[in-house]
């Protein structure tokens, strides 16, 4: 386990294919801790969703505090989550 310090260039490593993955389940992450990375991340192809596996995506309330787990591929992300749940 790594931590980069900011939420938003793990996100971009996972998008470059610098980290295979992202689990960050403390429920306190703001927007502004976790947009910029989960658009560049979607954009390069990787899957980011909730604690729950619910996708993020479209418009992220500002008052919510947010859990996440991202991968840079559908496979992967299922993988992590189906560990996450045993």
């Amino acid at each position: 386990m790594r931590l980069f310090g900011a939420v938003s260039i793990e996100l971009t490593y996972v998008g470059c294919n610098k980290l295979d993955g992202l689990i960050d389940l403390r429920g306190d992450l703001s927007i502004t801790d976790i947009a910029a990375g989960i658009l560049f991340l979607q954009k390069a192809g990787g899957v980011v969703s909730d604690a729950n596996g619910d996708i993020i995506s479209g418009k992220l309330d500002l008052k919510k505090g947010y859990s996440l787990i991202a991968a840079g591929n559908r496979e992967l992300h299922e993988k992590i989550l189906k560990l996450l749940k045993q």
